[in-house]
């Protein structure tokens, strides 16, 4: 068994805690005279998993601040001294400090889904791909409307970047049996209402 000192992000002291990757230090700090009150609060919280320390802080993001402007507070009624305390009164006050001439209610994408560049050599796996086999002429069409950067001073030779892209869509519509496909990436876990829905 080896046992070594290892670096730990903050967000990653409970699972790797959970898994058996951390041995706790709590008996260990008892003995060196450590405690909670020689860390700042944020930093020693995050070290700590059930009843255990399982890391140490050796320094600090200035992301734990929270800077307000107490005029705007104040024009829009809210206490100037006191700063949003929980996450549901951080929404409540960008509520209530946003200020837009835009027509409509504000709305806020729940899923915001990524396309990849036409210049990266390599793809991240993808979320899903969608069949865009209808519109890939379309696409194509709107593409080269961008002359100056896709066809002008190219090399003519193939395969062009326009063969390329036509290759890559190609390759996408393969994996989910269609002609062309386009790969997007999220974040966040894309679910389905029907089993139908998978190609």
């Amino acid at each position: 068994m080896c046992i070594r000192d290892r670096f730990v992000d903050g967000p990653q002291v409970a699972p790797w805690a959970e898994w058996g990757a951390l041995e706790p230090l709590t008996n260990r700090m008892q003995e060196a005279g450590i405690a909670a009150e020689d860390y700042y609060t944020p930093c020693w919280l995050q070290t700590n998993y059930g009843k255990d320390v399982w890391a140490l802080t050796f320094c600090a993001d200035p992301n734990f601040a929270f800077v307000w402007n107490r005029a705007l507070f104040r024009e829009v009624g809210l206490d100037p001294d006191r700063p949003p305390r929980t996450m549901d009164e951080l929404d409540e006050y960008a509520a209530k400090l946003t200020k837009t001439d835009m027509p409509g209610e504000p709305f806020f994408p729940e899923r915001i889904f990524h396309y990849n560049c036409v210049h990266l050599r390599v793809v991240e796996k993808p979320a899903f791909v969608l069949d865009i086999s209808e519109f890939w002429v379309r696409k194509l069409a709107a593409i080269q409307c961008f002359e100056s950067q896709f066809i002008s001073g190219r090399s003519t030779e193939p395969p062009t970047i326009l063969d390329r892209l036509r290759d890559q869509a190609a390759y996408w519509g393969w994996s989910i049996g269609a002609r062309y496909g386009e790969p997007f990436m999220c974040r966040e876990t894309v679910g389905v209402r029907s089993f139908r829905d998978v190609m």
